[in-house]
């Protein structure tokens, strides 16, 4: 499914749960949620099951799908939280449109605590990207750390597989001086590279 296709929730229609209007996540409709104007007081105690999902390969996004449709339906549906361009986003994505991403569940938080958190973590700074040091997982993991989830060994494995198998990976890792991974494919192949990024995952985890 091309990233392209998924479409968000119109925030300004959040709260009007009979007419909620979808628009294109990559177009030029405003997607991005702000959230003391465009969500209502009242979804404080929403739960919302989290949810780490790699997009276009090595990318990786933060999202909250509502746990309960039937309650509080002036809630928004999701909550996509992201650092774009040195900013930080947050949108409510369409989640039908997003079910063929990889993804990997890490437990349930009050929309309160995921917007709290969110609002203490601070945007990478894309001039000095590094997939391993200052990327979209890190600012992810400040989310879901100030929130209290778990990481595990799954988590891990979700990381080290997706980044792996990104077919862009080489190329990223020359761009963002990746020297050490770039050795490990010339020295052994994909086996290596596997085994280089698993030790930078699990250095930088929290698992006990």
């Amino acid at each position: 499914m091309a990233v392209a296709n998924v479409r968000c929730y119109r925030p300004s229609s959040l709260k009007n749960e009979d007419n909620r209007d979808l628009v294109n996540c990559l177009g030029e409709e405003k997607v991005f949620i702000t959230p003391k104007v465009d969500i209502s007081t009242k979804c404080d105690g929403e739960v919302y099951n989290m949810g780490l999902y790699a997009i276009g390969g090595s990318h990786f996004f933060l999202i909250g799908s509502k746990e309960d449709a039937d309650s509080g339906t002036e809630c928004p549906p999701s909550i996509f939280m992201g650092s774009i361009k040195g900013e930080k986003k947050i949108a409510a994505v369409f989640v039908e449109d997003i079910k063929g991403f990889p993804m990997i569940a890490l437990g349930l938080a009050t929309l309160d605590d995921i917007l709290l958190a969110e609002e203490s973590a601070e945007a990478f700074d894309e001039s000095t990207y590094d997939l391993f040091n200052n990327s979209c997982p890190h600012y992810a993991g400040s989310i879901w750390r100030a929130i209290g989830l778990e990481e595990t060994d799954e988590l891990a494995n979700f990381l080290i597989q997706n980044i792996v198998d990104d077919p862009s990976f080489v190329e990223l890792a020359k761009k963002t001086g990746g020297a050490r991974a770039l050795a490990a494919v010339g020295i052994g192949g994909k086996v290596a590279l596997k085994k280089y990024v698993a030790g930078r995952v699990y250095s930088q985890l929290e698992i006990i």
